[in-house]
């Protein structure tokens, strides 16, 4: 996972979460969750982008990191909603941009969730196509000495998929 080094505490290299104490701590933490949030908008942005182009491998490749972010950003969510009082008490229009913030990470989410769908929904029908192309071609062919169609009429083989992406 690649978070801003801005986040970092340099001594510990963990996750910057500041007790919201006073006005600059309070600051601090939403700057710290609006970072996380641009970082996992640009991951998404990215990630919706290969899809939509059609490369869905590096695509998936993002998967990690998107998940990394997100579950620190949920950590953190959870850490300032405790303190959301105080916060907003202290950085009212700070608070009030990270909610903003929020908002549009929400929208974003459901952009890439569509992109993602999307992407998903059209994989399923090329692989019911190929599916059915394969099992048509292993249909026999011949007339039979009863003037019908000579053995097994539909030999379905099937195929196999993973679908992890």
């Amino acid at each position: 996972m690649t978070l801003p080094s801005a986040l970092m505490n340099q001594e510990t290299g963990r996750l910057e979460r500041p007790s919201p104490q006073t006005k600059t701590d309070s600051e601090s933490l939403c700057q710290n969750l609006m970072l996380l949030m641009d970082s996992l908008t640009g991951v998404l942005d990215e990630e919706s982008q290969l899809v939509r182009s059609g490369s869905l491998m590096e695509a998936s490749e993002l998967s990690e990191r998107k998940t990394g972010i997100a579950g620190e950003l949920m950590a953190m969510m959870v850490y300032a909603g405790e303190h959301a009082s105080v916060i907003e008490h202290f950085a009212p229009v700070t608070f009030r941009a990270l909610r903003e913030a929020h908002e549009k990470l929400k929208t974003d989410l459901q952009i890439n969730l569509s992109a993602l769908a999307s992407a998903r929904d059209v994989s399923e029908v090329l692989l019911d196509d190929v599916a059915k192309a394969v099992n048509g071609a292993q249909t026999p062919k011949v007339y039979g000495a009863t003037g019908g169609m000579a053995g097994n009429h539909a030999l379905n083989y099937g195929i196999s998929v993973n679908r992890a992406l």
